[in-house]
C-alpha cells in the first residue's frame, strides 16, 4: 500500500486544485460570487475524496479483483488452480498447469500429455482440486445410466462437486471454478454509489453549491474518476501480488531444508563427542 501514497497524494492535490478553480469560476458565473473561505473548503474536499479512494484501494489490496470500479463489477468470482488430479479407471493422475508450444496455458500430466476428458484408455470420471487451505474437493462428471458422459447439445461437460458448496466445473474451462457471489456484487455497487454520494456531499455541504447543481457536477466528477479507477486498482493488485510473492519467498528462505538440518545435527554431535 505504501506504493500508492504518491498516486493518492496526486489525487488529493488534483481534486483540491480542480475544485478550487472550478468553484471560483462556476460560482462566480452562476451565483455572482464564490463561497467564502474556499482556501480550506477545496482541500478538505480533496482530502475526503482521497481518503475514500484509499479505503477502496485497501479493500482491493486485501481482496484483489473483488472490489472494482463500476464497469468491472461482476457477480462471478473465478478461481484458477495450478494443478488438479483427474480420476481415470479409479486412478488419480496429476495434471499441472503450464504453457504449450503456442504459449497457451493448459494442463499436462508428468509425461507431457494434455488433459482431455476421454481417450482410448477411458474417461476422466472425476476432478479433484486442492484449495489454499489444503482441503480437497471432488467433482464428478455427469454420467448417464450406462456410464457415458451426459452432455446437452451445444453445452460443455459438467463436473459437479460431490459435497459442500455444490460448485460446477466444465471441461472447456477445466481447472477453473466460477461461483456466484451476490455479496461481492452488492458490496461493489454500494461502493460505487457511495463514491458518487461523497462527491455530492462535498459539493453541496462544503462548497455550497445548490443541490441540483451539486448533483449534476457530482455525476460528471464521479464518471470522470470512475474512468481512471481501473488503472489505480490494477496497480493496487500488482502491489498485492508482489507482497504475496515476497512473503512466500521469505518463508522458503526461513525454512531450512533437510540437508541443512542434518548437517547441523552432525556438527552438534561431533561437538558433543569432542567435549566428552
Amino acid at each position: 500500500m505504501v506504493g500508492l501514497v504518491p498516486v493518492l497524494a496526486l489525487l488529493f492535490l488534483g481534486v483540491a486544485v480542480g475544485l478550487w478553480a472550478g468553484t471560483l469560476f462556476l460560482q462566480g458565473y452562476i451565483y455572482s460570487e464564490p463561497v467564502e473561505q474556499l482556501y480550506w473548503r477545496a482541500p478538505v474536499c480533496g482530502l475526503v475524496v482521497a481518503v475514500f479512494i484509499a479505503f477502496w484501494c485497501w479493500l482491493d489490496y486485501r481482496n484483489p479483483t473483488r472490489y472494482g470500479a463500476l464497469f468491472d463489477v461482476s457477480a462471478r468470482d473465478t478461481e484458477r488452480f495450478d494443478k488438479f488430479w483427474s480420476m481415470k479407471n479409479g486412478k488419480e493422475i496429476l495434471f499441472s498447469e503450464r504453457k504449450d508450444a503456442r504459449g497457451r496455458i493448459d494442463y499436462f500430466d508428468k509425461d507431457g500429455k494434455r488433459w482431455t476428458r476421454s481417450d482410448s484408455d477411458g474417461i476422466m470420471e472425476a476432478i479433484i482440486i486442492e484449495d489454499k487451505d489444503g482441503q480437497k474437493a471432488r467433482f464428478n462428471a455427469e454420467l448417464t445410466a450406462d456410464g457415458k458422459f451426459k452432455i446437452e447439445q451445444g453445452e460443455p461437460l459438467r463436473y459437479l462437486e460431490a459435497d459442500g458448496k455444490h460448485r460446477v466445473m466444465t471441461d472447456n474451462y477445466i481447472g477453473q471454478i466460477s461461483e456466484w457471489r451476490v455479496g461481492f456484487l452488492v458490496a461493489n455497487l454500494f461502493l460505487n454509489v457511495l463514491h458518487g454520494i461523497v462527491w455530492f456531499l462535498c459539493l453541496w455541504l462544503l462548497l455550497r453549491f445548490q443541490w441540483g447543481h451539486a448533483f449534476g457536477l457530482a455525476l460528471v466528477l464521479w464518471l470522470t474518476l470512475t474512468f481512471f479507477l481501473p488503472t489505480l486498482f490494477k496497480k493496487t493488485e500488482d502491489l498485492a501480488k508482489q507482497k504475496a510473492s515476497a512473503s512466500a519467498t521469505s518463508m522458503l528462505e526461513q525454512t531450512p531444508d533437510r540437508t541443512t538440518v542434518l548437517r547441523a545435527s552432525e556438527v552438534r554431535a561431533l561437538a558433543a563427542r569432542a567435549g566428552s
